[in-house]
């Protein structure tokens, strides 16, 4: 039996091997933790953004589910699962999980770009701009929601305002 503070240190080890690119290395830790700590809501969902960074995007859903079992109201899971489902194509399922994460957590400024995201991607732009917008008002450096509203700036041909937008 590891001691708490031996598999706390095994986590951190694993968030490192996600950061470096060991993913290998990284899932090998974490299935070795979650041996332990089954049932750990934060070891499951730092395992399921590793799964999902590589590539295994059904695996790490399945962990994010989990997690939210044992833990409905940990913050971040919704952008999560939202993410697979938006890189699945599914932003019916995406947008949910987007708008429980804004519920959840109104101070989330990627969540609110992830929703703008989802409506950027089926053409409503003036909603896009919309959750941009409030992405921004929350986190005036997010980067993602600057380019993304340029963008739709520059679309609708207000180039002054897409300008502004892109001089970070």
């Amino acid at each position: 039996e590891l001691e708490e503070d031996h598999l706390m240190v095994l986590g951190m080890l694993a968030r490192v091997y996600t950061r470096i690119g060991m993913a290998d290395s990284a899932k090998a830790t974490y299935v070795k933790v979650l041996g332990y700590k089954p049932d750990d809501p934060g070891i499951l969902s730092d395992y399921g953004v590793m799964l999902s960074m590589s590539g295994e995007g059904e695996q790490a859903l399945q962990g994010f589910e989990k997690a939210r079992r044992l833990s409905p109201d940990m913050v971040g899971l919704g952008n999560n699962i939202g993410l697979i489902h938006y890189l699945d194509g599914r932003n019916e399922q995406a947008m949910q999980e987007f708008r429980q994460e804004i519920e959840l957590n109104p101070a989330d400024a990627q969540a609110y770009y992830n929703v703008g995201t989802v409506y950027a991607r089926s053409d409503s732009l003036g909603q896009a701009e919309k959750y941009y917008l409030e992405a921004l008002a929350r986190q005036p450096e997010h980067v993602g929601a600057r380019m993304n509203l340029g963008n739709i700036y520059q679309q609708k041909g207000n180039l002054a305002e897409a300008e502004q937008q892109f001089q970070i």
